[in-house]
C-alpha cells in the first residue's frame, strides 16, 4: 500500500508542497517578475492577475490586497494565492456553497474561476492547458471535494 504524500504549507521560499505526485513549488520573489507573463499567455498579465484578484475577493466578500503567492506546478500548472494563512469564508453565489477554505484552496478556487472566465473570453488553447494543469493538482489537494463544489 503506497502512503498518501505529506502536504505542508510554504513558509520558506524553498519549500514544495507535495498532492498526489504533482508538487507546487512557491516562486521566490526574485523569480516572479520573469514567471507571470508565461501564466496567462497572450493575455495581459495584469488582466489575469486583477481577474484572480477580483473573483477571490467576490468570492470571500472582501478585499485581499496584501500579498500574493505565485506557486509553479511540475505539471506545467501554476496558481496563486493570499499569502496569509488563514481560514477564508466563502459563498458560491448560484450554487449555494457556503464554508470555509484555506488560503491555499482559495487561491486555486479563485485561480481556476479566473481561467474559466479567460478561456470563455478568448478561446485560448493554452489558457484551458493551465487550467486542466491546475484541476490535476486540484484533484490531490486535501480540500478537493470542496475545491470542486465551489468551482462545480
Amino acid at each position: 500500500m503506497m502512503k498518501k504524500p505529506i502536504v505542508k504549507r510554504n513558509k520558506l521560499l524553498n519549500q514544495q508542497q507535495v498532492i498526489g505526485k504533482i508538487t507546487a513549488r512557491l516562486m521566490p520573489g526574485y523569480e516572479r517578475f520573469n514567471f507571470p507573463p508565461e501564466l496567462f499567455g497572450s493575455c495581459s498579465i495584469q488582466l489575469g492577475e486583477s481577474l484572480v484578484f477580483r473573483t477571490h475577493n467576490h468570492m470571500t466578500g472582501r478585499s485581499h490586497s496584501g500579498y500574493w503567492n505565485f506557486y509553479e506546478l511540475s505539471n506545467g500548472g501554476f496558481y496563486m494565492a493570499p499569502e496569509k494563512d488563514e481560514l477564508l469564508h466563502i459563498t458560491g453565489h448560484g450554487i449555494g456553497f457556503d464554508d470555509v477554505l484555506t488560503s491555499d484552496a482559495s487561491g486555486i478556487v479563485a485561480t481556476l474561476s479566473a481561467l474559466n472566465c479567460l478561456i470563455l473570453e478568448f478561446g485560448n488553447p493554452h489558457l484551458e492547458t493551465k487550467y486542466r494543469k491546475l484541476k490535476d493538482f486540484a484533484q490531490g489537494h486535501p480540500e478537493s471535494q470542496k475545491i470542486f463544489r465551489v468551482i462545480v
